[in-house]
Formats: C-alpha cells, structure tokens, sequence
C-alpha cells in the first residue's frame, strides 16, 4: 500500500438530520468535509447506499482516490452491534433493523469499515484529541435534545456484554418520575435534556411565571433552543436560572452515581445545552458531583468541557478505525487524571460604599466571584425569603458555589459590618472543611487578592 495511503481516515457522522462525512489525517486533522441529508425514511440498502456517497463525497470533495484513504470510521446513532459491524436499530430513522453497515459498506467501498455509536465515538474522540487526553478512563456525557453517554475504559470503547453500556441517560434518577421516551419513567433524559428543561419552563409560564422568554419567542423560534436559554441567563431571568439550576444539579448527582460505578478519570460534558449554557451549569455540575460524603477523602474526579464539539464523532471514528487496524493506540503514556488548569482569580478592589471593580469592570451591586475565578451578582432574594433580610446569609445561597474543595470563602460584610452567617451557613462551611473570614469589605478585597489556593470571595457592596 502506498505510504500516503496509510495516512488518512474517512470518518462519517451520521445525524438523524444530517450525515457528515470527512477526510481526516492520522494526527486528526479534519482536511475536508462533506454534509449530505439523512433520509428518515430509507430502508436499510438505500440507508448503506446513502451513508457509502456521503464517504464519496468527502475522498471526491479532497480530490483524493480511493487507494489514498486506509480505512473508513463510522458513528451511527442507536443501538450498534460493534463486533458484528450492524446498525440494530435507529429511533430517529424507524424503517432500519439490523443494517449491516460495516459490510454493506465494504462492499460498496472496498476499503475496511469500523462501526461504533455515534456516542461512544465521540467520547473516544475527547478521549484522543479532545479534553480527556490524558486520562485512559473516560465518561463522556452530551446533554442535548436527549441525554447521551459513553464510556472509554483502558484508552477503548466500552461497550459491555449486549453493546448497551453507557446508556447513562437512562439512569433512573428519579422513581416514579416523568415519563421518558425509552418508555421507563424518571430518567436523567427525562429530568435534564434540553426537551426535559423545555418542558419544565412551559409549565411553569404556563401557571404563571414571568419569563423573558416570552418575549424571546416568536413565530420562527416556537421551540426553547439552547440558544434562548443562554440568552435568558444572560438577561438573569429567574425561572430560566431556576429551571437550569435544578436540570444542573441532577446531571452532578448523575456523575456521582458513575462515578461510584465506574470511577473514571474525567467526565466530558458536551452536547448543545453545555456548549450554550455550560459556563453557568459545569460549575454547578461539578459542585453537586464533588458534594460526596463518602469520597470526600478521595482525589477528585476531573469534570471537563468538550472540546472538539460537532468533530468529537468523526475523530472518534477514525481513532476506532486507526486502534482496530493496529496503526494507533489511544491509552495515556501514563495513567493519571486529567487535570484542569488552575483557575485565575481576579484582582478585587471595594472602591467606595455602592461601587467594587472585579478586574477591569466596576460593579455596583452585591457579587460573588466563585471558585473558578467567575464573577455572579448575588441573589440577594435567597436570603430575604429566608431571614427576611439581605444582611443575613444562610446555607441554601452557600451552596451554589461551595464544594469540598474550596479551601478559603471571604465575605465582605460591608463598610459597617451589617452582614452575618447564620448557623446553617457555618455548619456548611465546616462540613466542606472550608475556612471563612467576615472581614469589611474593603479589607476582605485585599484578603481575597493576597489568598491563595482555591478561593471565592462574596462582596458586599451596596450599604
């Protein structure tokens, strides 16, 4: 076989909208891409048939031969037998059962095919490229329109005795809880997926609750996006933050619950809601994954943001093809988790009563800046509704940024020393092993500035 023969993959994505297909190089570089219709209505010859052009496409469209590509990868949404190479059935296309991808497609390509789920892929795909490189251990979890999951164990897919491991969006996390579209009741897709999210925001406007999404809404965007949500964060709408922090709080305890069963190195979330939102829910993903009694003692867990996005699934499947061929293993040189940079905090200023700068941008509202470095306003309503006061801060406001790791809280209490904890607030606080100061607030800036290791501060600014 020609040298350049043996350096590039065709890896193929197939959507249940569309099919990619690209032209990619042993170092996963995506040189070229093609994007065809799937057909939700093909039966399994004009399926493979599809799926074989798309391949075409992608060799034609880099004007390459086909002698110049060593082997095709493919994802496939669904159940897949991976041993077999079949395609066992397709929810999004329903005339399919039992395709023979891998060999149909050798014989309409005449070059080796190497099969896998479409999500098992793409958590392959972080795990060699992506943001798990260096963990052979690997949970990868897509919150989207549904809740898909996949698992790497040993630098491999995992895919367990009947290829159904990693269904994770079928935990049931919830008894007796909404009913999901796999027919059980209380799974995590049933609780978190953005449909699950959408649901809970149109019952609640629906009964009343003001939302900016009703002006966000119109005649072309009927549907809740993950786009609209970040909008509503952005614009600080309560029944969005509301929605999104309780969807945020089961996806960490669902990655407390994998992690007593598989204990893998890292966690990679992706799919279209974190893409949209991630920056306000990982933080609370992680907090509530880490609030774990019984591995408080343990190494943490690392919980990571996607990198390569709608490229997860096609470097994957060429990762697939290039392992399965011999030509490439995914394992770490070294096992050892995956580690996440190290936050960068902030310079913290109180300038004067009613004003604060937080870098170069000067606030003039009560804020939090949390333990990854991020800037929040305070939720000042928590407390009122609790003590009847803003000056008072108990465990429930505490918990949206305190974690067994965070090593030091320092709360500005003012120019006169107004604000105080409660008792709830410092049990939380001992219980995480957390260290807390109440200092004015202009001496708690210069404290925050001078601390080190993992941090928060929450200012008081405004009396």
């Amino acid at each position: 076989m020609p040298k350049r023969a043996k350096a590039l993959f065709v890896g193929v994505d197939i959507g249940g909208t569309n099919t990619v297909a690209a032209v990619v190089d042993r170092a996963g570089k995506v040189l070229h891409r093609e994007k065809v219709s799937t057909d939700s209505q093909a039966d399994n010859d004009e399926f493979v048939r599809q799926t074989a052009d798309a391949v075409r496409a992608a060799i034609k469209g880099r004007k390459l031969k086909k002698r110049d590509i060593a082997a095709v990868g493919v994802g496939a949404p669904g159940v897949v037998d991976t041993a077999a190479g079949v395609l066992v059935k397709a929810p999004n296309v329903p005339r399919l059962r039992k395709v023979p991808l891998r060999a149909g497609l050798e014989t309409e390509l005449q070059l080796p095919v190497y099969v896998g789920n479409d999500v098992n892929m793409g958590t392959l795909g972080e795990k060699w490229r992506g943001a798990a490189r260096e963990a052979d251990d690997v949970v990868g979890v897509f919150v989207g329109t549904g809740v898909g999951g996949g698992l790497v164990i040993g630098g491999a897919p995992y895919t367990g005795y009947s290829d159904v491991a990693g269904e994770i969006g079928h935990l049931i996390m919830q008894i007796d809880g909404p009913l999901c579209g796999c027919g059980n009741r209380g799974c995590l897709e049933a609780l978190a997926s953005r449909t699950a999210i959408e649901r809970d925001l149109r019952e609640a406007m629906k009964a009343g609750r003001r939302s900016v999404l009703s002006q966000l809404l119109d005649e072309d965007s009927t549907r809740i996006r993950s786009g609209l949500l970040r909008q509503a964060l952005e614009q600080e709408d309560e029944l969005v933050t509301e929605v999104l922090t309780r969807a945020s709080r089961i996806l960490g305890l669902a990655a407390m619950t994998i992690r007593h069963l598989v204990d893998p190195e890292v966690i990679v979330f992706g799919g279209g809601v974190i893409e949209a939102c991630g920056d306000f829910m990982l933080p609370l993903i992680e907090q509530a994954a880490h609030d774990d009694p019984l591995l408080v003692d343990h190494p943490p867990m690392a919980i990571v943001r996607s990198e390569l996005g709608d490229d997860a699934v096609l470097l994957g499947t060429v990762a697939l093809a290039m392992t399965q061929g011999g030509e490439l293993s995914v394992q770490a040189a070294k096992r050892k988790p995956a580690k996440k940079a190290s936050p960068k905090y902030p310079k913290v200023a109180f300038i004067r009563f009613g004003e604060a700068r937080v870098g170069k941008k000067t606030y003039d509202y009560d804020l939090i800046v949390d333990p990854e470095g991020k800037v929040r306003k305070r939720k000042k309503k928590l407390a009122r509704e609790e003590f009847g006061t803003s000056h008072k801060i108990g465990a429930r406001e505490l918990e949206a940024f305190c974690d067994n790791q965070l090593e030091l809280l320092v709360i500005g209490t003012g120019r006169h020393g107004m604000v105080q904890l409660d008792e709830s607030a410092v049990q939380l606080l001992e219980n995480h092993g957390t260290e807390y100061r109440l200092l004015p607030s202009s001496e708690a800036a210069e404290a925050y500035n001078s601390a080190r290791g993992r941090k928060a501060l929450l200012l008081h600014v405004t009396c």
